[in-house]
């Protein structure tokens, strides 16, 4: 699942960012395509599981979050090792 939402991210980055470095991304746009990259890989676990519907949408929006968080993680560690050189 984490490499389907790291493949779904860079992917976004890709088609919606005329940025040509992640470093140069902006910190909130970095979150918000974590949340949607991670979003689109939970909708294809919605139906896995005995908790039902309403658990796996709230599963899926937990972990969504979480992806955006991890991105904006990364975007700040690029950009320390950007600066660094």
């Amino acid at each position: 699942m984490g490499i389907l939402t790291g493949f779904a991210f860079a992917f976004l980055i890709l088609i919606g960012s005329e940025i040509t470095k992640g470093s140069d991304l902006s910190l909130i746009r970095a979150i918000s395509w974590g949340f949607v990259g991670s979003a689109i890989v939970q909708v294809f676990y919605l139906g896995h599981g005995d908790a039902g519907l309403a658990s796996n949408i709230g599963m899926a929006l937990m972990f969504s979050a979480f992806g955006g968080l991890i991105s904006a993680i990364w975007l700040v560690l690029a950009r320390r090792w950007a600066y660094s050189l």
